[in-house]
């Protein structure tokens, strides 16, 4: 069973796959999120890696001033009592990784304003935006049918010039992979990558209909990844020497809304 890109077996064991026929064990630790004492008093009990404790710090700053919502953060240690802690891997040198799975959702936001009889034969998109490294890329990962969405929301009465609103809410499980090269004892921070699905959740509000708002089906984001999150170890060994390499998901554009992923920049 898989889920956060982590793996467990039948006796409740969890494993994080760092190559295709490699695990290792790790443990779970739950970040408390009620105040940023207690946060950071778990990161020190943990020993997390610096740059990896200070994404979940991020994180949860850049949730309260975009007043978006972090409902969990997990992360994933290699464990300290086994000595599969690290491994070989790309160009022989070895390395350790931290994972942290965040779950959060946003504020609800306007998609579209539109007369109800055009909007219900239109398609919408999903777009990703990413930085990888300095640079800013933009993918579309799916379209949307609104007459798809709205099928059994909308009642069949409604005027086609109607102006109707659809707003949606974005939720997201994001797995962030921190790799690290170790020379010397010493954990050099290589790289980040990072792997993300939910949904969005959809409402339409119609003037003069009771009830007002109505809710319809979800929109699911199936598993969209940056570019080297399969080969995180191969790109650390690149990028540590210059201080890390960092691929992160940004945004999601959905109609004319924007809605930041669960860390932005």
């Amino acid at each position: 069973m898989s889920k956060d890109g982590i793996y467990q077996d039948e006796n409740g064991n969890l494993f994080s796959k760092v190559k295709d026929d490699l695990f290792i064990p790790v443990k779970k630790v739950a970040i408390p999120l009620e105040n940023i004492q207690a946060t950071n008093g778990v990161i020190k009990e943990q020993n997390i890696q610096k740059e990896t404790a200070n994404y979940i710090l991020d994180v949860i700053a850049n949730a309260k001033k975009n007043h978006n919502h972090i409902d969990s953060i997990q992360v994933y240690l290699p464990q300290a009592t086994n000595s599969r802690r690290t491994y070989k891997g790309y160009g022989n040198k070895t390395y350790f990784e931290e994972t942290v799975a965040t779950n959060y959702h946003s504020e609800p936001a306007d998609v579209n304003q539109s007369p109800w009889g055009t909007y219900k034969n239109s398609v919408i998109k999903g777009i990703v935006e990413y930085l990888i490294g300095e640079a800013v890329d933009k993918v579309t990962y799916n379209s949307y049918s609104i007459a798809s969405i709205f099928a059994s929301a909308v009642p069949s009465s409604v005027p086609g010039t109607t102006e109707v609103t659809h707003y949606a809410q974005l939720f997201e499980s994001k797995t962030t992979k921190h790799t690290y090269v170790v020379e010397d004892g010493q954990y050099l921070f290589g790289s980040l990558t990072e792997k993300a699905s939910g949904k969005f959740e959809n409402f339409i509000s119609i003037p003069g209909v009771s009830g007002g708002n109505k809710r319809g089906s979800d929109s699911k984001i199936s598993n969209i990844q940056t570019q080297n999150y399969s080969s995180a170890d191969k790109r650390a060994y690149y990028g540590y020497v210059s201080g890390g390499w960092v691929e992160r998901i940004e945004s999601y554009q959905y109609g004319q809304a924007t809605f930041n992923s669960a860390y932005s920049s």
